[in-house]
């Protein structure tokens, strides 16, 4: 702007200079300084806008975009984990990894459950007796579906060891689930099956007599083993018959 009045200090001194501000511009500010200035405002918009979009600038960093990827196929992976193990069997009743069994979540949707139960079994009865030298053991067990339940009484002449163990079918073997181990002459009681599989009793004489045990038991069953001294016998199970007309 022409005319326009500029005062400078130098040295102390005041001098009045006129002439146009668009030269006391150029003087006081070159034209190279003035396009490093604006390139450097450029430069601190686009970075504000590339910050704003912080994803597109993620996925453009190799090491960055493979941190995310990762972070989210582990995140898929334990919403999966978390779907099978734990939100089907409690909400659904389904479980497919048996979790929900071996974690009490089965039935927690508050739904009444009916105590009636039908089974598609015939009802059975067995009643076997043992006969154990000193130290002699035996187990006998029943093939039973899961929530089967069999009503059972055993009684010994004697004190032994035993074990009310369950072997789920395709475990590893030698695996197996103890619910009842002590010492004792007798004992009656009910046994629901946790899952499928073979379920029984394992008695041991501990004393240097002659040991009579027989088990007297009820239920759903089709089938029964006896190990004993390395081998193994299997039993059919009759069915009740049914009273005449």
């Amino acid at each position: 702007y022409k005319g326009a009045r500029i005062k400078v200090k130098e040295a102390g001194s005041v001098f009045d200079a006129i002439g146009t501000f668009t030269m006391a511009a150029t003087a006081a500010f070159p034209l190279a300084s003035f396009r490093v200035e604006c390139g450097c405002h450029v430069r601190r918009i686009c970075s504000c806008r590339k910050s704003i979009c912080g994803v597109f600038v993620l996925m453009n960093d190799p090491v960055q975009r493979r941190t995310v990827l990762l972070a989210s196929g582990g995140a898929l992976l334990l919403a999966a984990a978390l779907l099978l193990a734990v939100i089907l069997p409690a909400e659904y009743g389904w479980d497919p990894l048996g979790t929900g069994t071996k974690f009490g979540l089965l039935g927690m949707t508050g739904e009444k459950s009916s105590p009636l139960n039908v089974h598609s079994e015939p009802w059975r009865t067995d009643r076997i007796e043992f006969q154990l030298a000193p130290f002699e053991a035996v187990e006998y067990k029943y093939r039973l579906k899961a929530g089967t339940t069999v009503l059972y009484h055993w009684a010994a002449n004697a004190e032994v060891l035993y074990d009310m163990h369950a072997e789920p079918d395709g475990a590893a073997p030698g695996y197996a689930e103890s619910f009842s181990k002590a010492r004792a002459e007798h004992e009656s009681g009910s046994y629901t099956a946790p899952f499928d599989g073979i379920h029984g009793w394992y008695w041991h004489n501990r004393s240097r007599q002659d040991v009579t045990l027989t088990l007297e038991t009820s239920g759903f069953y089709a089938e029964a083993l006896e190990m004993r001294d390395g081998r193994e016998f299997r039993y059919e199970i009759e069915a009740q018959p049914r009273n005449a007309d």
